[in-house]
């Protein structure tokens, strides 16, 4: 994971990238800020980048229609404690292709 990174900034996320993974708190109130800050990223990430969420509570299908790439958006849960719990639920939306299902799962087996 050396070559893994984290920002508060969004300016900073613009930077070429292949998977980003957008953590904040998972309760179901906070579903419009995950919804903008998908939104946001859009815009700000090459075409290319996945956008994943770590939330098993809101929909990554409403995340993934906050953007123009939802083939490129997918959940990426993972089981606490992290450190001890090897296991990653990879949630596709409804337009998740399978090109991108393929990538987090490379990306959670080299975690």
């Amino acid at each position: 994971m050396s070559d893994t990174t984290t920002t508060l900034s969004l300016d900073a996320l613009a930077a070429d990238a292949r998977v980003r993974v957008g953590a904040c708190s998972s309760l179901a109130d906070l579903e419009a800020l995950k919804v903008e800050l998908f939104a946001a990223l859009d815009r700000l990430t090459p075409a290319h980048a996945i956008l994943a969420s770590n939330t098993s509570s809101l929909s990554i299908t409403e995340m993934a229609a906050a953007t123009g790439r939802p083939a490129k958006v997918v959940g990426m849960h993972f089981f606490n404690p992290v450190h001890r719990m090897r296991l990653l639920e990879i949630v596709r939306a409804l337009e998740t292709d399978a090109e991108t299902l393929a990538a987090v799962a490379i990306v959670g087996e080299r975690m």
